[in-house]
């Protein structure tokens, strides 16, 4: 619903060596959390907040974006279901 709303939500792991989960195992506790799922639009959409939220250096932050961008526009393009 947040999303929708047009708010910058993110999929957080705190900690990962004491929560023992990871950045895919919060987004499919997110999906599971959705009345219809996650769509890839989504997904990409929380990894990109995840991104623009950051605590590091705005440059740092603009380059690891584009490269994460980068690296789901290729994955798309080699056939991952829309």
């Amino acid at each position: 619903h947040y999303l929708d709303e047009g708010l910058r939500v993110t999929v957080n792991t705190d900690n990962p060596g004491i929560s023992r989960t990871d950045f895919t195992r919060e987004l499919h506790r997110a999906a599971r959390l959705t009345t219809d799922g996650l769509s890839l639009w989504k997904i990409s959409l929380l990894i990109r907040n995840s991104f623009r939220a950051a605590f590091v250096k705005s440059d740092a932050r603009h380059d690891l974006l584009r490269q994460a961008e980068s690296e789901i526009i290729q994955r798309i393009q080699e056939g991952l279901p829309v």
